[in-house]
């Protein structure tokens, strides 16, 4: 098992047994952004800029990529479906998912308000 300190930006963890690659991109307090790729062909897998809780990171993560399995990964196709699906350039990621973020809680206040 990861330990939390082993989860930083820049970092690329395996889970052998899904044949998936997270590759982290930020790390803020407990929450991870991060990209997941198929293993074996090196694509994305669902939407870039996913996030999830750090311990769950951790309890998914079998080990740490290798050089070459991280290699592999297709980060161009990241970048061309970000910018596609919201026409905006790949840089400006970490802010559109704080933005996305924050509409998320105002929707969730405005429900309980």
């Amino acid at each position: 098992m990861l330990a939390r300190r082993d989860v930083r930006a820049g970092m690329c963890f395996v889970n052998s047994g899904q044949q998936t690659a997270r590759e982290i991109l930020d790390v803020d307090h407990e929450i991870v952004s991060y990209n997941a790729y198929d293993l074996n062909s090196g694509k994305l897998c669902g939407a870039p800029l996913q996030r999830a809780p750090k311990g769950q990171l951790i309890r998914w993560a079998d080990r740490e990529a290798t050089e070459e399995e991280a290699a592999r990964l297709q980060r161009k196709e990241v970048a061309a479906v970000f910018e596609v699906e919201n026409s905006l350039p790949i840089e400006t990621a970490p802010m559109v998912a704080v933005m996305a973020e924050a509409r998320e809680e105002a929707r969730r206040n405005s429900f309980t308000n």
